[in-house]
């Protein structure tokens, strides 16, 4: 490599968080050699044809094609938790809905608002008793442990829980958010182990970094 050549290479992973920070790591070495070449500048810029929105948060519409889906299947360990923050909007015409699922676990809402959690491909489901608010976001929290299931409303008004049995199952399948689902949902989190109730009071107003401990994605 010439002094003055510049190189670029258009990164291979496409993530987001809360904070926007991050930290970048390696070196630039010689050809074949290993050793670190000095004075090199590396420089990061967004694809202008990307329209980015910071800190902003997804709105569904409630309509069948109105969900994301991730390119990859996924499977979860067998004590896990996923988190989100939730605002439904005013419905005209109340319905069941998906917030997440994946595999045989449900983590949506009753067709009155209620929170719902079910490890059994929707046969079968946790309720908790609290109907979300359309007028302020909530933190919802699903966990999974030795069996397990547990359900957590964190909002300007204290936490609510209901806990009951859910079996496990490992096999994979793409992870869906918002199916059915009319409102907005923001910072979903998908943690490999399960969360304690005071660990969840403090995730309810904390950004959160990739490196924070048993944090996936």
């Amino acid at each position: 490599m010439k002094y003055g050549k510049e190189v670029t290479n258009d990164s291979p992973i496409d993530r987001g968080f809360r904070s926007p920070t991050g930290v970048i790591s390696g070196r630039i070495t010689y050809d074949g050699t290993g050793y670190a070449k000095p004075d090199v500048v590396v420089k990061l810029k967004r694809d202008a044809s990307v329209d980015l929105q910071p800190s902003r948060s997804l709105l569904f519409k409630g309509s069948d094609d109105s969900y994301i889906e991730t390119d990859e299947e996924m499977t979860l360990t067998s004590d896990f938790t996923v988190q989100m923050y939730v605002r439904p909007t005013e419905m005209t015409e109340k319905k069941e809905a998906t917030l997440f699922s994946t595999g045989n676990y449900r983590l949506g809402l009753t067709a009155d608002g209620k929170p719902r959690f079910s490890s059994d491909g929707g046969t079968s489901y946790l309720v908790l008793d609290t109907v979300l608010p359309t007028n302020s976001f909530s933190h919802l929290t699903a966990t999974r442990q030795d069996g397990t299931l547990s359900l957590y409303v964190t909002d300007v008004n204290g936490e609510k829980t209901a806990t009951g049995k859910g079996t496990f199952t490992s096999a994979g399948s793409k992870v869906v958010v918002g199916k059915g689902y009319k409102g907005y949902i923001d910072e979903i989190r998908l943690w490999n182990r399960a969360l304690t109730a005071a660990e969840i009071k403090r995730t309810f107003v904390v950004s959160l970094t990739a490196s924070s401990a048993g944090f996936s994605c």
